[in-house]
């Protein structure tokens, strides 16, 4: 073998090499980033339960004012007219709060659980005006009641926030039972659901 062979044979080796180097130490790399990606998400899914355990500690038992709540035929009625002496679930949002297909999903979600007992559900949400929320109930094809409610209805600081969450109302007009849904975790909302489908039943 002359020196020329060599030196081929050793450039493929040592190239060889450096590929499989490289090619390990990308793999590395990416599996890294995959656990930090998962871990990130871990603690993200683990901060929304956490602030969903500290709020439902906090709010238990908590009255809720008899707001004064707007039909989307622009009637209104008060609160304690949809409790018809049951305890209810409501879905709270505000349009503020933002994530528009974040709201749908949930509403969806809410129909497929709840679907033979709609009566036991109800929505409430705050829009920049009336006439912005009969746009949006129009277009909403859900059963599930829906009502607007005014930005300030209930005192309750997290309200500020506009996160959308659940909360169960009893007759007495006190709650219980607050959630707010994770969408990185759409199966926790779903075990919340049936959880208090069960509860209402």
């Amino acid at each position: 073998m002359n020196s020329k062979n060599i030196l081929i044979s050793l450039l493929t080796v040592a190239t060889g090499l450096l590929l499989s180097l490289t090619l390990h130490f990308r793999n590395k790399s990416t599996a890294i980033e995959n656990n930090k990606r998962l871990l990130s998400a871990q603690i993200a899914t683990m901060s929304v339960k956490e602030f969903s355990f500290d709020l439902n500690k906090a709010m238990t038992g908590r009255k809720a004012s008899d707001v004064v709540c707007v039909t989307q035929d622009n009637n209104e009625k008060l609160l304690s007219a949809l409790l018809n002496g049951s305890p209810i679930l409501i879905y709270r949002y505000t349009q503020v709060g933002g994530c528009r297909p974040c709201y749908e999903r949930q509403i969806r979600l809410i129909q497929e659980i709840f679907k033979n007992s709609l009566q036991s559900v109800a929505i409430l949400a705050t829009y920049g005006s009336r006439r912005d929320f009969r746009i949006s109930a129009g277009n909403n094809v859900s059963e599930i009641p829906m009502f607007h409610i005014s930005a300030d209805a209930f005192d309750w600081q997290f309200e500020q926030s506009g996160i959308p969450y659940y909360f169960v109302l009893h007759p007495c007009m006190r709650i219980s039972n607050i959630y707010v849904p994770n969408e990185r975790e759409p199966e926790l909302s779903r075990r919340y659901l049936e959880s208090i489908k069960r509860l209402l039943q």
